[in-house]
């Protein structure tokens, strides 16, 4: 449905690397300078090449070398590792369409951040290995063998069986927005309208506009499914209407009930691309943990 590259990097450092909150805001960080650094220059006249030049796609730049658009839809989502201030970490990097071609950039420009340096230290690392990974490629989590990697099987799939339960774990803080308010209870109907919004916007990136998605059908079916225990917490504190420069959401397993299957398709393509805001930082990352 949207092509996606998953690269993902082991990376050692003889000192713990530390973060200041959550780490997708460093790794980010950390990620364009050395983009700059390697393939821009800091430049400001690169920034009138924006519609061909790739690495300023991949910046999601298109006005000043220091502007990133208001509602800008990234070509990439970073993985933080879920295992902070640490000597070895994990972390991983989703790359979306067209910006799957430049894996080696991402890959020159990972190698580059271990010189500058990452976290509140400047903490320098080595990168021990690389894995490249086609998503939804291992589907043994979701318990169901007969499932495999085609869009049109998830689609096939979903309309063939029952599936009234399904719990997911938000591995790292998800910030919903709805009717401009912000949710930290995991209302099933909140997150889905935004995780359909994304999956259009990044269908629309990345120049795959051949599937029709019945977005009011499945948002009459989202209103039905109910939360059957939530075990979330939140992350962050807001303390003020600014809350949207910070990283605060919820996080954490949620299991909810209702007629599920007519939406497995879309919930497993947000398992790659991430759902609410600050997504390119690696916010609104979830997995399926368990169907029934």
């Amino acid at each position: 449905m949207i092509p996606t590259l998953l690269l993902e990097f082991d990376i050692w450092s003889e000192q713990p690397i530390k973060f200041n909150g959550f780490s997708g805001v460093a790794l980010r960080g950390s990620l364009f300078q050395a983009l700059d650094i390697l393939y821009t220059g800091n430049d400001p006249s690169f920034n009138n090449r924006y519609q061909t030049d790739p690495i300023l796609h991949l910046l999601m730049r298109n006005g000043g070398i220091e502007t990133i658009t208001k509602n800008t839809v990234s070509p990439f989502v970073i993985r933080p590792s879920l295992n902070d201030d640490s000597k070895n970490l994990t972390f991983g990097i989703s790359l979306f369409g067209h910006a799957r071609k430049l894996a080696s950039h991402i890959i020159s420009a990972v190698e580059a951040m271990g010189v500058i340096g990452l976290g509140i230290e400047r903490t320098k690392f080595e990168v021990h290995h690389i894995r490249q990974k086609f998503e939804l490629d291992n589907t043994s989590k979701h318990s169901q063998d007969e499932l495999d990697n085609s869009w049109e099987s998830l689609v096939e799939f979903s309309a063939r069986t029952s599936i009234t339960s399904i719990a997911l774990n938000f591995l790292t803080p998800t910030t919903i927005i709805d009717s401009k308010e912000l949710c930290l209870v995991p209302e099933f109907k909140s997150w889905f309208h935004r995780l359909l919004e994304r999956i259009l916007q990044l269908k629309q990136l990345t120049q795959n506009n051949n599937l029709w998605i019945p977005v009011e059908e499945l948002l009459t079916i989202a209103e039905t499914i109910a939360i059957e225990e939530d075990n979330t917490f939140q992350f962050g504190r807001v303390k003020s209407k600014r809350y949207s420069r910070k990283i605060v959401g919820f996080q954490g397993c949620v299991h909810y009930e209702g007629e599920v299957a007519p939406l497995l398709p879309y919930i497993m393509v947000g398992e790659s691309v991430h759902v609410g805001k600050n997504t390119v930082k690696g916010c609104g990352r979830y997995i399926i943990e368990n169907l029934d």
